[in-house]
């Protein structure tokens, strides 16, 4: 059997990003599917890395993409990005495609593709599209557009075999908003390498929290530093603060590091792959997980949240919704809001118990109900149940 797979932003473990779609596809070649994937790269030569597993090929295009360009450079980012998939959809000789956003135009590729070629395939929404960009205020003077884009989205959903939401809370707004049952929910996935994580069970002062991720104007981690700034000089000499990532804000935060004397709290670690991420995660305590107050956020599914997880490591989001309710039930880790939230949280953590506590609680939800191995044999059981592999591997 053979699947065309698209993601523009695939990822293998020797990259820095989320490597979800490497482990889907990996888990069809060993399955004894063909994949093909089809990607994007921002660098003019391919990288290199380690060889792939068997029966799983991987073809990137140059597209610039920055978290810096402007919506309409990135938009033509996608576009680029659209119309290599539509002539791949076109030429390649697959069974079944797998379009994975973002961008949603991947799903547009998909469902042309459906209908010209009569080939079926799983559309798998990792953010709420449209409901996101409308809320970040893209198109808002373009009520049509809006409409259009609304209509498109539809067809891309009740078209698809099957559609994979990232959460509870999307699977739940994608079948009552688009009237459809075909959705099945295989959240993000806690990396077996970040298992290996030794567990940090100690009452070390300072208190070592990292963040990990993107800086843009959707993550506003611009709050955390002024947060932190907020807290009784007494408590800010019990913190510290590391930050991996590069995005919009990038600069914004430095400055306001300067102007308020904050270099001993704060401190910068250079962006880097899955294995510079596990070396960041073992030499802290908590980690961040940061979010603008947007409508629709909190149905995504931080790669970073299970990552931590997996590490062993006490979650502070600002994130509500499902992932705050997996925070609360299995006392993993904070759900952070404001300036005093924050402070309340850190002198909770100065007691070395509920640290080590939490920790465990941390390691032992990521392997119980987010374990790789666990959601891509839920996912390859969907693809069975929906007629698109003949036989569901064990």
């Amino acid at each position: 059997m053979k699947i065309l797979y698209l993601h523009q932003y695939f990822k293998t473990p020797a990259q820095n990003g989320a490597r979800r779609s490497y482990y889907l596809a990996t888990a069809l070649a060993e399955a004894g599917c063909h994949v093909k994937v089809i990607s994007s790269r921002q660098q003019k030569s391919a990288p290199s890395g380690p060889p792939l597993p068997k029966r799983l090929q991987v073809k990137t295009y140059y597209i610039p993409y920055d978290n810096l360009f402007s919506w309409i450079k990135r938009l033509w980012a996608f576009v680029q990005y659209a119309g290599l998939a539509l002539y791949h959809a076109f030429i390649d000789r697959y069974d079944w495609l797998y379009a994975t956003s973002t961008p949603l135009t991947v799903g547009f590729v998909a469902y042309v593709a459906h209908r010209l070629r009569g080939k079926p395939y799983v559309f798998e929404a990792r953010d709420l599209w449209p409901e996101i960009p409308f809320a970040l205020g893209f198109f808002k003077r373009l009520p049509l557009l809006q409409k259009l884009l609304y209509s498109l989205t539809a067809k891309v959903y009740r078209h698809a075999r099957l559609v994979v939401a990232v959460s509870p809370s999307m699977k739940a707004y994608i079948k009552q908003r688009y009237g459809i049952q075909h959705v099945v929910c295989v959240p993000n996935m806690a990396d077996d390498l970040f298992f290996q994580v030794p567990l940090h069970c100690s009452a070390s002062v300072p208190l070592r929290m990292l963040y990990a991720g993107s800086l843009g104007e959707a993550n506003d981690c611009l709050r955390m530093l002024q947060w932190l700034h907020a807290l009784p000089p007494s408590l800010q000499q019990q913190v510290r603060l590391s930050i991996m990532g590069n995005g919009k804000q990038k600069q914004a935060m430095q400055a306001y590091i300067d102007q308020h004397g904050m270099q001993k709290m704060v401190r910068w670690l250079p962006a880097g792959n899955a294995e510079a991420v596990q070396e960041a995660f073992a030499g802290h305590d908590a980690f961040w997980v940061c979010f603008a107050p947007i409508p629709w956020i909190d149905t995504g599914s931080p790669n970073k949240f299970f990552e931590g997880l997996a590490a062993g490591r006490i979650a502070l989001s600002t994130l509500p919704g499902w992932t705050a309710h997996v925070l609360r039930r299995y006392r993993c880790g904070f759900v952070v809001h404001s300036a005093e939230e924050l402070q309340k949280s850190i002198e909770k953590l100065l007691d070395a118990q509920l640290r080590t506590s939490m920790q465990q609680n941390a390691r032992r939800v990521a392997q119980r109900y987010f374990h790789r191995r666990q959601l891509t044999r839920k996912w390859l059981s969907a693809l069975h149940k929906y007629g698109l592999l003949k036989s569901c591997p064990e």
